[in-house]
């Protein structure tokens, strides 16, 4: 199976090579062993996570980190949080592509709601 990891990048540069960093981009994960994420153990969703960050990150490369927070997505929205620790993804990830930003109007709905920015709510006077 293909699963399609959207990773958010939010924050604030501070390093100059690193302007233009935040955004959404799609690695893609072949995962042969897997037929859906709807059900799958915690474990596996994090190696899917896991997997993909990294391919993300061996194409992206990130001068300061600190100033950002880097969070992966399914197609459906839900996230998929890396593992604590040493990972095994021997057998349930195939390859990773990495794939690049995407423009926001190309985003799975259900995944430009959960990264668009929420509306501030201000108090009545």
């Amino acid at each position: 199976m293909q699963i399609d990891v959207y990773i958010h990048v939010q924050g604030t540069p501070t390093h100059q090579d690193d302007e233009g960093l935040p955004g959404v981009y799609l690695v893609e994960v072949q995962a042969p062993s897997i037929t859906s994420l709807e059900g799958l153990q915690e474990a596996h969703r994090g190696k899917v996570a896991a997997a993909a960050l990294d391919e993300f990150h061996h194409h992206q490369g990130i001068e300061e980190l600190d100033p950002f927070t880097i969070t992966a997505y399914a197609a459906d929205g839900s996230r998929l949080d890396e593992p604590e620790g040493a990972i095994d993804e021997t057998g349930l990830v195939g390859s990773c592509a990495f794939v690049g930003d995407v423009p926001h109007d190309q985003l799975p709905a259900a995944v430009l709601q959960v990264v668009s920015p929420k509306p501030s709510r201000r108090a009545p006077r």
